[in-house]
């Protein structure tokens, strides 16, 4: 028999996204198919170091913007 997982609510880029509780920043990256190098990640307002990603756990209500760099010429 397994849990039921609990959902918490989040803001990605003014758009509300249901994801597990428990979900750090690095595996919201991964879902989005997110390369860490190149995204910059706004959260509550403040930009986290790219090495806490990984142990960043995301809590219900927490805003994020996330924006990607484009390459060209």
């Amino acid at each position: 028999m397994t849990t039921p997982t609990t959902a918490i609510q989040l803001k990605v880029n003014g758009d509300s996204v249901s994801v597990d509780a428990g979900m750090t920043l690095e595996k919201l990256l991964k879902f989005y198919r997110l390369k860490t190098e190149m995204v910059v990640v706004e959260l509550n307002r403040t930009v986290p170091a790219k090495e806490a990603y990984a142990t960043l756990v995301l809590q219900d209500g927490d805003a994020l913007e996330i924006v990607k760099f484009l390459g060209g010429g």
